[in-house]
């Protein structure tokens, strides 16, 4: 009954980050790419969805004799596509093609379980795809499905509960500092992590934070987010004179930046300091921590609070699984049920066709007869008739599919 549905998806986990590019759709030349993907393949109905760590290509056909084959399928996104990626390529079909669909929107497929940022990624896919109208009646109940699936999971489990980010976890210990919006901090780097940083700073309400890093236009970048910004070379951190309250690290550096010395500088003796090392390896010396006014949390330890914060949600996968089945076994039952309306709605046609070449063929020289009155009769009982016989089959295959 599912056997129309199959899915094409690679990940991180299959293949390098790099390499995922060769199995993803130009943004600009998807409105021409997906609906022609679709027509050459033979699907009925598409759906994609790329992430930064994740293709999927999620299909209803009603072509028994569709052609399974990856290297097929992918050659036609990209003919110079590397064919030893190829076998990393899973393949869905059915059922499972289904419950890889239901899984991914509920974030239990993801890299961070109990991330929602898939569900909605999911989402947009969706909308995009229909609005190219590569979406029909199949995919659209799928979705229903798995998007209701998601909300229970995320309602009534524990599975997107307790941060699992590095990046989350620094800035809850942050915040439980209580440190004034109207403190300096010192950011030293300014790559990804301490972008994510800046974005939880500004939204707190710091604007006076000055930014040391290598390359002075990223650092001006990240400074220029905050109403009282500044950038500044990494190799002047040592020359900083201004007061500060905290300071967040994370560098490249294969040594520490941050060391016992510049604790001889009147503004790092100045007042407690709160620091946060996000660098692997360390960019603060651990001697550090043991200053008198220093508080300091390194990777170390927030890794050690992600791990401990993902094996809890892991726990809660046995109770998501649990509603992702029951929705799947709703979802089959509806989609039975819709599968029996569409082979039947050729019914009610057939049925007026034989009522007309009653009329019309086999008893028109009797009804030529037959008395104005008489003839009203049988037409109108010729219309209950019809009426009757439609009805029959399409409350049995309801009683089926309730069965």
């Amino acid at each position: 009954m599912l056997e129309g549905f199959k899915a094409f998806t690679i990940t991180h986990n299959e293949v390098k980050a790099g390499n995922l590019s060769q199995f993803v759709l130009d943004k600009s030349s998807q409105d021409e790419l997906l609906p022609t993907l679709k027509e050459t393949c033979k699907i009925d109905e598409l759906l994609y969805l790329s992430t930064c760590n994740r293709i999927l290509y999620f299909i209803y056909t009603k072509d028994k004799e569709f052609n399974t084959s990856r290297s097929d399928f992918f050659s036609k996104i990209n003919p110079d596509i590397d064919r030893s990626l190829l076998l990393n390529v899973k393949f869905y079909e059915g059922h499972d093609a289904v419950n890889h669909l239901f899984k991914v929107a509920s974030s239990l497929d993801s890299m961070v379980i109990g991330e929602r940022e898939i569900f909605r990624q999911l989402r947009e896919a969706y909308t995009y795809c229909k609005e190219l109208n590569l979406c029909g009646d199949s995919i659209r109940l799928a979705m229903r499905f798995c998007v209701e699936s998601a909300k229970e999971i995320y309602a009534n489990t524990k599975i997107g509960e307790r941060k699992v980010s590095v990046v989350s976890l620094a800035m809850d210990q942050f915040k439980k500092k209580n440190i004034s919006t109207e403190d300096s901090i010192i950011m030293v780097g300014a790559g990804q992590s301490n972008e994510l940083v800046s974005k939880f700073l500004t939204k707190m309400g710091y604007h006076n934070v000055r930014v040391y890093n290598r390359n002075q236009e990223r650092a001006k970048n990240l400074a220029s987010r905050f109403n009282n910004g500044s950038a500044h070379p990494l190799n002047e951190l040592h020359l900083d004179q201004e007061d500060f309250s905290s300071m967040i690290v994370c560098t490249g550096s294969i040594t520490p930046l941050v060391t016992p010395e510049l604790f001889d500088k009147t503004n790092f003796k100045n007042g407690e300091k709160f620091i946060i090392d996000l660098s692997i390896p360390f960019n603060v010396s651990k001697e550090v921590g043991l200053q008198g006014n220093v508080e300091l949390i390194s990777v170390e330890e927030l890794q050690e609070m992600a791990k401990e914060n993902l094996s809890f949600r892991q726990n809660e996968l046995s109770n998501a699984l649990v509603i992702i089945r029951e929705r799947i076994e709703e979802f089959k039952k509806l989609f039975q049920q819709r599968l029996i309306e569409r082979a039947m709605g050729e019914v009610p046609v057939e049925i007026r066709k034989i009522k007309e070449r009653a009329i019309n063929e086999v008893f028109n020289k009797e009804l030529a007869d037959m008395d104005p009155k008489s003839k009203d009769v049988f037409l109108k009982a010729m219309d209950y008739m019809e009426k009757k016989c439609i009805g029959v089959p399409m409350k049995a295959a309801k009683k089926i599919v309730i069965e």
